[in-house]
């Protein structure tokens, strides 16, 4: 697995956050409800996908696991 490098990311104009699995895992399964605009759906997206990988990195979710998704 690659190790994600912090010069890159800033690069990118993104910052590290720390969550307890609980609170990566129920992010990755948000999802706003059907009146939100294409720019709210993706960022959502991104925070899902996001949220998704950082707990199959520590090894707590498998890729092959279903998702599921909760609107906000």
């Amino acid at each position: 697995m690659r190790d994600t490098k912090e010069e890159y990311e800033q690069g990118k104009g993104r910052v590290a956050v720390w969550l307890s699995p609980e609170d990566a895992e129920m992010l990755s399964k948000l999802w706003p409800d059907d009146s939100a605009n294409d720019k709210v759906k993706d960022q959502y997206a991104r925070i899902r996908f996001r949220s998704r990988a950082a707990l199959h990195k520590a090894g707590l979710v498998s890729v092959h696991e279903p998702e599921e998704s909760v609107s906000r």
